[in-house]
């Protein structure tokens, strides 16, 4: 199963993924530290750089979606509401259906 644990800036998504990968055994992905990682630049330069925060969103979901299609296994990640949205236009309602989304206020 996948476990995306999605909300707003600053509500601990990433401390309660950690605990619950830990508590079920998963792999975890801290999707901020994936897009930084991926474009080799801080989040705050990449917001800059891609103008819009809806340009940003785009970029971050296609290393949102590099995850999702290089884990079939069991995983938990951070999935920013945006990211999540975008991604039903790539993929199935079938596969959407199989993840589970937390949401996190």
């Amino acid at each position: 199963m996948r476990i995306f644990l999605s909300g707003v800036s600053c509500v601990s998504k990433t401390t309660i993924d950690k605990q619950l990968a830990e508590e079920v055994d998963y792999k975890f992905f801290d999707l901020d530290c994936e897009v930084e990682s991926y474009y080799g630049k801080p989040i705050e330069l990449l917001q800059t750089e891609f103008v819009s925060m809806d340009a940003y969103r785009k970029k971050a979901a296609e290393v949102l979606e590099r995850i999702i299609a290089s884990n079939p296994d069991d995983y938990v990640s951070e999935c920013r509401e945006g990211y999540y949205w975008g991604l039903q236009n790539t993929y199935s309602v079938t596969n959407i259906s199989e993840w589970q989304l937390l949401r996190c206020n």
